[in-house]
């Protein structure tokens, strides 16, 4: 089975995709992001600057400025960013979105604006992210360690998104107890749900690969092969069940279900599926 890997540039994008995030606060900046969504630029930047005590709507109106081709604009409004005292971790963050583009220079940023505020979550999950665009899985791993304590919400979704890491370093035995983590905060968590139900389908996979390697004459070792891959298919069961409950639109977590079943002889139950999704 194939990993649901919707890591954390969701989740948190904390470059860019939070900044449009913010853009379209429907609190205090919708109205200028649906300006902004209509290509009224000149409309948006007005709007944004009715908010200019707040970092975000600077920040949004150098991006504008931007868009527009307002080179002078996007200085102006850049260079007033930083006048914001003190410094906050967001503010580090919209500066590093709108001037650092390489990706050693926005760690080093990232670092230093740690240096100063050493358990933000927002820094902290930025750090996160710049590990698993680079795919620097130990280091990852160190950056969600470092954020999981701190954070009061969402956590479900870093025990999943470290969850997938540790798949990445073969540790399934961690993984597995990240997920269950991710699913007891999120019961309906279709993501997680699917993803741990890999975890052993793929190892009852790997069991009847084995099978197929024994020789013919050792049918005792094909028979437990055999056995451990059912084993792990059984384990891989409720998981799916509950993801298709969860899910029912997502082919994947079909597709798994109706493997298994055949793979464990529940005919009765592999025709229903059929029926039930016209298979």
């Amino acid at each position: 089975m194939t990993l649901k890997t919707l890591i954390i540039f969701f989740l948190f994008a904390v470059s860019c995709n939070i900044v449009f995030a913010q853009l379209k606060d429907t609190s205090r900046f919708q109205e200028c992001y649906n300006l902004f969504a209509t290509n009224q630029f000149e409309a948006a930047r007005s709007c944004y600057l009715q908010h200019d005590s707040v970092p975000v709507a600077i920040f949004n109106a150098a991006v504008v400025s931007k868009r527009m081709g307002d080179k002078k604009g996007f200085k102006q409004f850049s260079k007033q960013l930083q006048t914001f005292s003190p410094a906050s971790p967001k503010t580090t963050l919209l500066y590093i979105d709108l001037h650092i583009k390489t990706a050693k220079s926005r760690l080093k940023a990232i670092n230093q604006g740690l240096k100063k505020f050493p358990k933000d979550t927002l820094l902290l999950i930025a750090k996160s992210n710049f590990y698993i665009a680079t795919k620097d899985d130990k280091r990852t791993i160190a950056a969600l360690n470092k954020v999981i304590p701190l954070k009061k919400s969402q956590l479900e979704l870093l025990f999943f998104t470290r969850a997938i890491i540790w798949q990445n370093m073969k540790d399934s035995a961690r993984a597995i107890i990240d997920y269950k983590k991710a699913i007891e905060l999120d019961p309906d968590y279709s993501d997680a749900l699917y993803n741990l139900s890999a975890v052993y389908y793929n190892a009852g996979v790997d069991w009847f690969n084995e099978a197929e390697k024994v020789p013919y004459d050792d049918r005792e070792k094909y028979k437990q092969y055999q056995e451990n891959m059912k084993a792990e298919f059984r384990k891989a069961l409720p998981w799916l069940q509950r993801a298709e409950i969860s899910d029912p639109d997502d082919p994947l977590i079909i597709q798994s279900l109706k493997i298994v079943y055949s793979r464990l002889g529940m005919f009765e139950e592999l025709k229903a599926l059929k029926e039930k999704y016209n298979l």
